[in-house]
């Protein structure tokens, strides 16, 4: 069996379809883990330094967070190196407008586990956040960065 390399190009010729799916997965998910940290990290800062009301603070979080995530899932999970305007304008758009899909269920989620259900607002943040990964790399996978 053969081990996956997270440093390669993940557009080799020597890697099957699956092998690729799965890699690329890995590091989309390992970016988005790093995006949750960077994510929280702004929420609770703004949150409990700043006394900026938790949701205006999420908003501010996504914002960075979706720069920091298109940049790294662009060059590293989905090794897409087009360069031009055009492309990476089009392409942080198409980003972007996935993300704002998930800024909606994120944010819904948010309040409803935390104002409804009492939790934590930083564990609804999680959890909230972890929801649209899997589906923010189909859309991005497929329509984003067509890989």
């Amino acid at each position: 069996m053969r081990k996956f390399r997270f440093t390669h190009d993940v557009t080799e010729g020597s890697t099957s379809v699956e092998e690729r799916f799965i890699i690329q997965l890995s590091k989309y998910v390992i970016v988005s883990v790093g995006g949750l940290l960077i994510n929280h990290t702004i929420l609770f800062v703004a949150t409990e330094f700043l006394y900026i009301y938790y949701l205006i603070s999420e908003i501010i979080a996504i914002g960075i967070v979706t720069l920091y995530n298109f940049l790294l899932n662009k060059f590293w999970s989905f090794s897409d190196y087009r360069y031009g305007v055009g492309t990476v304008s089009n392409q942080f758009l198409k980003y972007a407008l996935v993300g704002a899909s998930g800024v909606i269920v994120n944010l819904t989620l948010l309040a409803l586990l935390t104002e409804i259900f009492h939790l934590y607002y930083l564990i609804s943040a999680t959890f909230s956040y972890s929801t649209a990964i899997f589906t923010n790399f189909t859309l991005n996978k497929y329509w984003t960065f067509k890989k």
